[in-house]
């Protein structure tokens, strides 16, 4: 029995999307078929590092994702990836899977990826040499109490019993509940700023790389977000749709920018923050305030945001938002002493769910 290690092939994809669909879902099989040449091969990037795949008699039974991207760190733009699409062949892989983390490990300088729950696997990362930074907070704020309670029943009673969860089963403790949730989560408060005129746009024009200049003076660490990276993950995107927002001044430059998206969360749907880009504090609370606008006249049952800034994530609670899960993100980085202080400060830190693929396989094209 022979195993080895090396970069994945062009002539894998066949095994790559059975591997997928045993390690996975076979439900989504399709949309990680049609997201995985523009994810892997056509993100903007300064070096790309091609997927790692395990083969034993000649079979793939594991698979490393490094979706390249571009980190900012201070002045400096670094290459880096994020673990993506982490699958292996139960039966078969052995320690394979470790092996391929730990040379993604050795080979790049900066190594990102969403831990998830704390637990074994996060264990295991650590022990391959990959920290914590407390950046992966979710928060949520629910706006109609009824769809909340769908999803978490939905959840809750797996495959075969959900289809006697039926959303309008829940209208009449989501009534009752209403009076209480509109307190605690704030439902019509607003955060006080200058006038701005606010609208969706549906490309990504230069005043972007201005915004991303502004943005990174405020957060020093964050992969890009010029127009480049936007014009990528928002519109050249095979699935997934998303309602840009702009807010400019009078003389017409973009004072912030933020996407939204909805995704089904069950019977339930869920509003994503996905981006919160801005050149001031003034300019994030009117953008936060307009994207707050846009979910409700969506209908969604809750918006949640994932990361974001730290200065978002205390604007997002004042109007409401609370904390829902801890999510692990976690580094490994090579770049040497003189930028860990930056890397291990999460005020330094942005961080969005543009920065994953989650949403591909839950979004709803109802925008």
């Amino acid at each position: 029995m022979s195993t080895a290690i090396r970069e994945y092939a062009p002539t894998d994809a066949d095994e790559l999307f059975e591997l997928y669909s045993k390690a996975f879902s076979a439900e989504t099989s399709e949309l990680f078929r049609q997201r995985w040449g523009w994810e892997f091969e056509r993100a903007p990037a300064l070096r790309r590092f091609a997927n790692l795949v395990a083969e034993r008699d000649h079979r793939l039974v594991a698979h490393v994702g490094r979706l390249s991207v571009r980190l900012a760190v201070g002045d400096a733009l670094v290459p880096a990836v994020f673990l993506s699409d982490v699958m292996a062949d139960q039966g078969r892989a052995g320690l394979s899977i470790l092996q391929l983390v730990k040379k993604c490990l050795d080979e790049v300088p900066v190594v990102l990826h969403f831990g998830g729950q704390p637990g074994a696997g996060k264990q295991i990362y650590e022990r391959l040499g990959m920290r914590t930074v407390a950046i992966g907070e979710i928060l949520l704020r629910v706006e109609r109490p009824a769809g909340p309670l769908a999803a978490l029943a939905h959840r809750r009673l797996g495959p075969r019993r959900r289809r006697f969860a039926p959303r309008w089963l829940f209208a009449a403790a989501g009534a009752l509940l209403a009076p209480a949730c509109a307190v605690r989560y704030r439902w019509g408060a607003k955060l006080p700023t200058a006038e701005y005129v606010v609208a969706p746009v549906s490309d990504f024009d230069g005043r972007f790389d201005d915004l991303w200049t502004a943005m990174r003076a405020r957060c020093p660490v964050m992969c890009a977000r010029d127009r480049a990276f936007l014009q990528w993950r928002y519109r050249e995107a095979p699935a997934g749709t998303y309602l840009v927002l702009a807010l400019t001044r009078a003389d017409g430059s973009i004072a912030a920018a933020s996407v939204l998206t909805e995704a089904a969360e069950g019977p339930a749907r869920l509003g994503k923050l996905m981006e919160c880009l801005y050149t001031d504090d003034d300019a994030l609370a009117a953008m936060i305030n307009a994207s707050i606008a846009a979910f409700r006249a969506m209908g969604v049952d809750m918006i949640m945001s994932a990361g974001l800034s730290q200065r978002a994530r205390e604007l997002l609670r004042a109007v409401g938002f609370r904390p829902y899960r801890q999510r692990s993100f976690m580094l490994k980085s090579s770049l040497g002493p003189a930028t860990e202080a930056l890397l291990q400060d999460p005020s330094c830190w942005y961080i969005s769910s543009g920065d994953g693929d989650e949403d591909f396989e839950r979004n709803v094209d109802a925008i």
